[in-house]
């Protein structure tokens, strides 16, 4: 595991909120034809919706059922892909930010411990109230709750920053603290 990995351990638990989050912004979805093992996958229940795959797949089950997978996403600007703003003005920026490792224990097999920062901003419109920025940010504290453990990622600290106005945007940074202990 490096800090990559971890970043994207973190990338694909925040896609959860993303979907479960707003019904008004819904990613589009696409049968998934490979396995990835780092994909957050779906599949059709028996009214038609996309749920969360529970258990998630792996590779010697995956034949088995079709399963889904998001093609994109209409709410979640994420680093270095093409983004336009909806146009109802709320929406998510992502930036895992990265990590620094450092000597965890002792001796030649000692694990590398990675500590960094995953940062989301919280984007909505101008003079509306803090209620919606609260709402979504009660929603990522509750997604990476602090000393969770998302396979293998440690959650150490969630925090709200102060508003930043953007023009026509209130802007709420949200910065989500982790480490990572990886075998040498």
């Amino acid at each position: 595991m490096t800090d990559v990995y971890a970043e994207n351990i973190l990338l694909r638990k925040f896609r959860e909120l993303d979907v479960l989050f707003d019904d008004t912004h819904q990613p589009s979805y696409v049968q998934s034809t490979e396995y990835y093992p780092d994909e957050l996958y779906f599949e059709l229940d028996e009214n038609g919706d996309y749920v969360k795959s529970n258990p998630q797949p792996n590779e010697d089950n995956f034949s088995e059922k079709d399963y889904y997978e998001i093609e994109n996403y209409d709410s979640v600007a994420f680093p270095n892909e093409d983004f336009n703003i909806p146009d109802d003005g709320y929406w998510f920026e992502v930036y895992p930010i990265p990590a620094v490792p450092f000597t965890a224990e002792v001796g030649m097999e000692a694990r590398s411990r990675w500590i960094g920062i995953f940062q989301i901003n919280v984007c909505v419109p101008k003079n509306i109230g803090a209620k919606a920025s609260n709402s979504r940010y009660e929603a990522i504290a509750k997604l990476f709750r602090r000393d969770s453990i998302i396979e293998g990622v440690r959650i150490t600290k969630v925090s709200k920053e102060p508003f930043v106005d953007d023009g026509s945007t209130y802007l709420v940074p949200v910065t989500v603290h982790w480490q990572a202990d990886i075998d040498k």
